[in-house]
């Protein structure tokens, strides 16, 4: 939805948010990593996701309902993959022409910004293909865990400009490929998510 002329803080709330049809992540087929009872229902790991944007942002919140929420640890191994803690990755493909995983000629101007708490309200955008991680200029992410109800919310305005290659001119009837991806870990020895949920997958 178009964002307007509405004022909307960054903060992990959505009550300044347009009312918007959420993209509910509820159904088992967009789950991955339900083996050996990994899974173990809707309030171990299920999502509703919002999108809004204006001339100069792209924002993306998420609602997860997760009984355990892992956080960031504040010393972590220095891997070449983003380090292990509870995330929302949204994947970008402005040209709408990626067709396989790996070095795919249609992954050049994709971009992924991975979505967790890091402090100081940074976002980090993610280079897979290219091990590269850095810090998303101009962009904000707020990241607020309610332990008693079990939810957390992803709210993150990020420019256009990071998005999509060049100056982009975004308006009504602008399209993209997007993916949006919640990352799941359910105990602190976990080196990949026990379940991702999908929208959608590939």
């Amino acid at each position: 939805v178009p964002r307007e002329d509405r004022t909307v803080r960054i903060d992990g709330s959505l009550i300044d948010w347009p009312p918007a049809q959420p993209l509910a992540m509820t159904d088992l087929r967009q789950l991955s990593g339900t083996a050996h009872g990994s899974w173990r229902g809707p309030q171990d790991l299920q999502a509703q996701g919002f999108l809004m944007w204006d001339a100069d942002h792209l924002y993306v919140a998420m609602v997860v309902r997760d009984d355990w929420h892992r956080p960031l640890e504040k010393v972590h191994r220095d891997d070449t993959e983003i380090p292990p803690a509870d995330a929302v990755v949204v994947l970008c493909d402005p040209a709408r022409d990626t067709r396989a995983v790996g070095a795919d000629p249609g992954r050049k101007e994709d971009t992924a910004f991975w979505l967790a708490a890091v402090g100081e309200g940074r976002l980090i955008q993610w280079d897979r293909l290219r091990g590269q991680a850095n810090f998303c200029d101009g962009a904000r992410l707020a990241v607020v865990r309610n332990d008693d109800e079990g939810l957390t919310t992803y709210e993150a305005q990020i420019p256009w400009r990071a998005v999509m290659p060049g100056d982009p001119a975004v308006e009504v009837g602008t399209a993209l490929d997007l993916q949006l991806t919640v990352e799941d870990f359910d105990e602190v020895t976990d080196t990949m998510p026990q379940s991702r949920l999908g929208w959608t997958f590939g």
